[in-house]
């Protein structure tokens, strides 16, 4: 009886919860790709699964969902230069089972509109990581920096048909830069 008693009193005090996020443009729900770093409160950068990292940040399209143990967490969100960074906080209690964030993004100018189109010209990523990269900092063009040295990633296996790919509208990846 006291074993019953215990896992029905842990039953209802999860110890972490599922966070549901949606970034989107200030005007419209509508998800957009940004940079999400989401620190706890040690200050150790939280990764979310199946999402692309890099040391203190990751991509993402707009919506995920992660679940986080109870504790504070600090955040920013990034969309290159033409849009404000959001910094916020939150925090997650033992009684929490489900969270929402919803944030809006402003765009400070459009460059685009004006003619110009932004690029990161040296991206050392895994092809499979880039079309999210490009888009998550608003970028219209990316060469793919895939031989180098004594490195060749197409050494072992088919080069590309197409060696610009569009995989967004105006948003394109070269995918055999060296």
């Amino acid at each position: 009886m006291t074993c019953l008693v215990l896992l029905r009193f842990l039953s209802f005090s999860p110890e972490a919860a599922t966070v549901q996020w949606i970034i989107s443009e200030r005007d419209t729900d509508e998800p957009v790709p940004c940079h999400v770093y989401l620190w706890n409160d040690q200050q150790k950068p939280i990764q979310v699964p199946g999402l692309p990292f890099w040391k203190n940040h990751f991509a993402t399209h707009g919506e995920f969902e992660i679940e986080l143990p109870a504790g504070d967490y600090t955040f920013e969100i990034h969309r290159g230069p033409e849009y404000r960074r959001i910094q916020g906080a939150m925090a997650v209690g033992e009684e929490d089972a489900m969270l929402r964030q919803h944030h809006r993004l402003e765009r400070l100018v459009d460059l685009a509109e004006e003619g110009w189109i932004s690029g990161e010209l040296h991206i050392h990523r895994p092809l499979r990581d880039v079309p999210l990269l490009i888009q998550a900092s608003d970028l219209h063009v990316g060469p793919v920096i895939s031989w180098w040295n004594q490195q060749n990633s197409w050494k072992e296996r088919q080069k590309p048909e197409y060696l610009w790919k569009e995989f967004a509208p105006k948003r394109f990846s070269f995918l055999m830069g060296g």
